[in-house]
C-alpha cells in the first residue's frame, strides 16, 4: 500500500486512525465452565448479523467495527476485544459478548 502511494505514509494510514479499543478478561473456574462460555459465545456469534471468522476464536466484523472473543491459551480466562470508531460502539460490542459468556458462568 505504501509502495504505490503518492502521499506520505501518515496520509496513507490516516483512514485507520481514531479507533477505540475495549479489552475484557472473563475468568472461569474449571473446564466445564470454560466450555459453557465458549459454547455461548459460539451461539451468539453465529446468530449475529455480521461476518464471522472462526480462525482464532469468534470474530465478528461489522464493517465499521469488530469484536473477537476467544479463550486464552495461557490463562484461565476468555478474552474479549472490540474496536470501533467510538468508545460507545466498542463497549456495546464487547458487552454483548461478555453478557453471553457471563450468563452461563453464573
Amino acid at each position: 500500500m505504501l509502495a504505490d502511494a503518492d502521499a506520505p505514509a501518515s496520509e496513507a494510514v490516516a483512514a485507520y486512525d481514531g479507533y477505540e479499543n475495549v479489552r475484557r478478561n472473563l475468568a472461569y473456574e474449571n473446564e466445564d465452565e470454560r466450555e459453557a462460555m465458549v459454547d455461548a459465545l459460539e451461539r451468539t456469534a453465529r446468530a449475529a448479523d455480521a461476518d464471522l471468522t472462526t480462525i482464532d476464536g469468534y470474530r465478528l466484523d461489522y464493517g465499521d467495527a469488530w469484536v473477537l472473543a476467544r479463550p486464552s491459551g495461557t490463562e484461565p480466562v476468555v478474552r474479549v476485544y472490540a474496536e470501533a470508531r467510538t468508545a460507545d460502539r466498542a463497549r456495546e460490542l464487547a458487552d454483548g459478548m461478555v453478557e453471553a459468556a457471563e450468563n452461563v458462568a453464573e
